[in-house]
């Protein structure tokens, strides 16, 4: 795996609403490449749980208005990894 990246890249969503992030993994030295991710083991963080929280899927719920960095990485090379932002607003 040479690289990631995550789609969206960002997201603004009301506070208690969900986004959906999904992970692409790419392989330098193949075409295409694209590397599956079903069965592969990804890890999903959230910078700052008090604004959001990411599943294991890279689903993110938002709690409270604020800002927060969901990262993700392949568990076998966690050198690897991708960010996106994520910003929760208040409902007007």
């Amino acid at each position: 795996i040479g690289s990631c990246s995550l789609t969206p890249t960002s997201a603004k969503v009301t506070t208690g609403q969900n986004a959906s992030f999904t992970i692409t993994l790419r392989d330098t030295a193949t075409v295409p490449n694209v590397i599956p991710t079903q069965g592969r083991p990804i890890v999903w963080t959230s910078d700052n749980e008090v604004v959001a929280t990411v599943s294991t899927t890279g689903l993110v719920t938002t709690r409270r208005a604020g800002t927060a960095q969901i990262k993700t990485s392949p568990v076998e090379f966690p050198a690897i990894e991708c960010r996106a932002t994520v910003e929760a607003v208040d409902p007007r």
